[in-house]
């Protein structure tokens, strides 16, 4: 897949018959990339893959790359859900039960579709600022929340960019460079492990 700049879709579809036909795009474009490989994709694929037309699929994406930002969009939407949900559940808990239920649950969104995870990322390797600053500032209200469980912290911003950048490369990372890491049993525990440990007042 040549690395073209992806341009956001042409129209947003609001119709029932309309959101079908997207969906079966992103559909297509994710078998595609889990199944036939990068090489593979291509504006006319998708749209046979979709069965419809290649002017259906112009009318909501200008090029192939506008639908890889448009799956990858719907993928990261997808993990944010649930990683808000997960926060909001384990709201009250202590560090060490509450850190190894997100622990694992992040772990077992990117276990789900690692090849299309890691498709994904290889081919946009682009960054959102506005999912970054919220994650930050859902961590350092945690800590705020919890003060009373974790280590003194002269920078807490300083802290939870650490944090993000360690779950950044030891989750998101490993699922793209070493996905079979992610099938050990013991994986989630140790990132528990290193991160209660590391924020946390009694366990380091």
């Amino acid at each position: 897949m040549s690395r073209e700049m992806p341009e956001s879709a042409r129209k947003t579809p609001r119709q029932a018959r309309a959101r079908a036909t997207v969906d079966a795009i992103l559909m297509a474009a994710a078998h595609i990339l889990k199944e036939e490989g990068v090489e593979n994709i291509t504006t006319n694929r998708i749209a046979e893959v979709a069965g419809v037309s290649i002017g259906s699929l112009y009318q909501y994406f200008p090029n192939k790359g506008a639908v890889v930002a448009a799956l990858r969009e719907r993928h990261d939407d997808y993990y944010d859900e649930e990683v808000h949900d997960r926060i909001e559940r384990v709201a009250g808990r202590s560090l060490r039960p509450a850190v190894s239920e997100m622990l694992h649950r992040m772990v077992d969104i990117h276990l789900q579709d690692a090849p299309l995870y890691g498709a994904l990322r290889d081919q946009l390797h682009l960054l959102d600022p506005e999912r970054e600053t919220e994650f930050k500032r859902m961590v350092m209200e945690h800590f705020e929340e919890n003060a009373a469980e974790l280590r003194p912290m002269p920078d807490p911003e300083l802290t939870a960019f650490i944090v993000m950048r360690a779950l950044e490369f030891m989750i998101h990372g490993v699922a793209l460079h070493e996905p079979d890491r992610l099938k050990n049993p013991h994986y989630a525990d140790e990132l528990t492990e290193l991160l209660v440990r590391f924020i946390g007042a009694n366990d380091g």
